[in-house]
């Protein structure tokens, strides 16, 4: 298909345009002033094109008509400055909705996603507040940029819905562009939450001591309890933890109830930190906690916290504790999708931050009294988290603040750094976290610490 194609003659536009001046130009536009210097260089490039008229009638005209283009853009409402903010997803292969959620001011002005894997029957949505501008949207096999040609104001929270049809795993990427305004704050970014208007509450559960049958007693447990909840005496934001509570050796209604009452006046913007050390189990393919006298399934976990409003920060020291967030290094690809397709209550979902002692296929063990100083037995795990906090060596960037991640990287290194020195007593587990790469705030030290 061509492009269309225009001839000027000069000699009957010249003509035209003669005429036009002859006749007068009157234009009433009232006090709007426009620089028309451009276009005063532009005409005086074609004067000597056009003879015969006195083009200063014309230049006239135009410095009369004055339309101010600023104004003109800023009332058609597309002025501001243009950002992109990006957010990621770890989706596991469980059927259903699995959102992102931004919250901003200004307008969107467009959308960019990108996927792992692909599979042809999943679909997205986009929302803000109550509109959804997408519904139903089909993914495509590479990424792909939707632009919006009117752009859309907001001031609350945008959701990008992924609709999960298929129950395969997959990473998601989405970017949002946002046209802000300058006299509107930036958008809240997902990475560092702001404490200002935020609650904090601490549960340390530590089962050492067991009437269960085939669970033998455990050493360092309830001292791991301890030692996390000191911990977080020292996070910047003390003074707004509103409990700060270390139990021990309970039973599972003893369990259950102490983490709902702990945590059932949370609030959307509340962080609530739940600690767990002792035995774990695999039951019927899934993973349990061991309480003093019987299990907590998984779902039986998750049934409770996923009544309680906010972000959940859980630590979990027992065997097979990957097993919680579907990390099982004992599985292939194809079979851990195929188990995980029937599995309905994980930890791995918005709204959590998981960080685990070890894969579902692992156990976690001990360290004995008197390593690096310790006076009592702990577990390796915690061991390696306290340390990582304790030493600032998990705060990469020296911001002060421990990111998930930087956490999860730590403990790693912690790990590592044990089996190194100590090449006849090696740590086999590894640590597993949900989601990765998220640069939530997990811990910040307080001024001059």
């Amino acid at each position: 298909m061509g492009l269309p194609s225009y001839v000027v003659n000069f000699d009957e536009l010249s003509d035209l345009i003669k005429d036009y001046l002859q006749n007068g130009v009157k234009v009433d536009i009232g006090n709007i002033n426009f620089s028309t210097k451009d276009m005063e260089n532009l005409l005086s490039e074609i004067k000597d094109k056009i003879q015969g008229v006195d083009y200063n009638d014309l230049i006239n005209a135009l410095n009369a008509l004055g339309v101010k283009l600023d104004n003109l853009s800023g009332n058609l409402g597309i002025s501001g400055t243009q950002k992109i903010y990006g957010k990621m997803l770890e989706i596991p292969a469980v059927k259903g909705q699995h959102i992102i959620e931004f919250k901003g001011n200004g307008q969107i002005t467009g959308i960019t996603y990108s996927q792992s894997s692909w599979r042809f029957e999943d679909n997205w949505d986009l929302q803000v507040g109550n509109d959804k501008l997408f519904e139903s949207v089909c993914t495509k096999e590479y990424g792909e940029h939707k632009f919006l040609n009117v752009f859309y104001p907001i001031n609350d929270t945008v959701k990008f819905i992924y609709n999960n049809i298929s129950g395969t795993s997959k990473v998601l990427w989405v970017d949002f562009n946002i046209l802000e305004n300058s006299n509107l704050p930036s958008p809240t970014t997902p990475t560092i939450p702001t404490t200002s208007e935020k609650n904090y509450r601490f549960l340390a559960i530590g089962e050492s001591e067991y009437t269960l049958q085939g669970a033998n007693n455990l050493m360092g447990c309830t001292y791991d309890a301890d030692n996390m909840s000191n911990l977080f005496k020292e996070h910047k934001e003390s003074a707004k933890f509103t409990k700060n509570i270390v139990a021990k050796n309970k039973t599972k209604s003893e369990a259950l109830n102490l983490i709902k009452s702990t945590f059932q006046d949370a609030k959307d913007n509340d962080i609530s930190y739940l600690f767990w050390s002792g035995h774990g189990t695999v039951y019927e393919d899934k993973f349990a906690l061991v309480a003093k006298d019987n299990i907590i399934t998984v779902y039986e976990l998750q049934t409770i916290l996923d009544d309680i409003k906010g972000t959940k920060v859980i630590f979990i020291d027992t065997c097979h504790s990957g097993l919680a967030i579907d990390k099982n290094f004992a599985y292939t690809l194809a079979v851990v999708e195929e188990k995980l397709r029937s599995i309905d209550k994980t930890l791995n979902k918005q709204g959590y931050k998981v960080l685990t002692a070890s894969a579902g296929s692992e156990t976690s063990g001990d360290l004995s009294a008197g390593y690096n100083g310790n006076p009592n037995p702990s577990g390796a795990f915690t061991w390696a988290l306290t340390q990582s906090i304790k030493t600032k060596k998990s705060d990469k960037d020296k911001n002060r603040i421990v990111t998930l991640e930087e956490l999860y990287q730590s403990v790693l290194h912690f790990y590592d750094e044990f089996n190194i020195k100590n090449p006849y007593l090696k740590i086999t587990q590894t640590a597993q976290v949900y989601p990765r790469n998220d640069t939530s705030s997990i811990f910040e030290y307080k001024e001059g610490a």
